[in-house]
């Protein structure tokens, strides 16, 4: 088994959540917080910041430890930290991003979320409607999951 740890960004504005949609060729498509896998020394605050970054392009300032999950892929076994972020500068845009299976990021009302495919389940709660509220609370665990 091999371990791993991962964080994203809770970004909410006016009552919308920030999210980008992941499509893969086999036909699997999604949509979650931007996030991915920690880099060298960086901490999951430094890594939130980068990925909201490198997947949305929006500058965000990183806040508390919103959620925490556990996810098993495989003989992967991570944990992804769900970090409120406030932005502080520019819109959503993907057109620089590497990865070709992610085609678009956009914010979310929790009823528009429901009509997507999305993840973490807990995002359908819509409890990130008061996030940065919550952030100086200690963060809920969301449990151990298999990816699909």
């Amino acid at each position: 088994m091999r371990y791993g740890i991962s964080a994203s960004g809770i970004v909410v504005e006016d009552s919308k959540i920030l999210l980008v949609h992941h499509v893969f060729a086999g036909g699997d498509n999604f949509w979650v917080p931007p996030g991915g896998k920690l880099e060298g020394e960086e901490s999951i605050f430094d890594c939130a910041v980068r990925e909201v970054r490198e997947e949305t392009s929006p500058d965000v300032s990183p806040g508390g430890i919103f959620w925490i999950e556990e996810l098993v892929d495989g003989d992967l076994h991570f944990v992804k930290f769900h970090i409120c972020c406030q932005r502080l500068a520019g819109a959503p845009d993907v057109s620089r991003v590497p990865e070709d299976h992610v085609v678009e990021a956009r914010f979310f009302s929790l009823d528009e979320l429901h009509e997507v495919r999305h993840f973490p389940a807990a995002l359908g709660t819509g409890e990130w409607l008061n996030a940065e509220a919550h952030a100086e609370q200690a963060p809920r665990y969301l449990g151990l999951s298999r990816v699909l």
